[in-house]
């Protein structure tokens, strides 16, 4: 009475694990080529969005960053790389069902995309400290031609406040 079961458990167990390894490869290994490069950085208590400029790599002269806000083209590839600066976080995007944990000393890749123009909440889902609660942002995806017209605001903002070193 007990052998059946296990080996029916194990069968379960198999069956499972194989499915779900197609779903992993096609998440986490397989993953398309990026329109957009963003560093999403998590601290007490607020996130942080850090764009690879025209070059396409970050931690360059040309990169540029927004808080508060991670803009996003429609129907577009987004490439994330998820860092916190002092504590566990979890990035939540509930609309997307978008969920990862940030740890602190790793950067964590992922990728999504989004099909419907809009302002979505972005939560930390981790409980990482008091004002937990209020580490709160907003992920806004814009028609493909806004976005282009945002990131050269914004690259125009940052030309203009970081003056020209001779």
């Amino acid at each position: 009475w007990v052998i059946i079961p296990v080996i029916l458990v194990a069968l379960c167990d198999f069956a499972i694990e194989t499915s779900s390894a197609r779903v992993w490869d096609m998440v986490k290994v397989d993953v398309p080529k990026h329109d957009v490069l963003v560093r999403i950085t998590a601290r007490q208590f607020a996130w942080s969005f850090t764009y690879a400029g025209e070059d396409g790599v970050l931690d360059t002269d040309d990169d540029f960053s927004n808080v508060g806000e991670l803009h996003i083209p429609r129907d577009k590839v987004v490439r994330f790389q998820l860092e916190s600066l002092d504590v566990l976080h979890s990035f939540f995007v509930p609309a997307m069902r978008l969920k990862q944990d940030v740890v602190p000393g790793r950067s964590i890749p992922g990728w999504f995309d989004a099909n419907k123009e809009g302002r979505y909440e972005i939560a930390c889902a981790e409980l990482c400290g008091s004002a937990h609660t209020q580490m709160r942002a907003v992920l806004v995806v814009d028609s493909p031609e806004n976005f282009a017209s945002w990131t050269r605001t914004v690259a125009a903002q940052r030309a203009l406040a970081t003056p020209e070193v001779q």
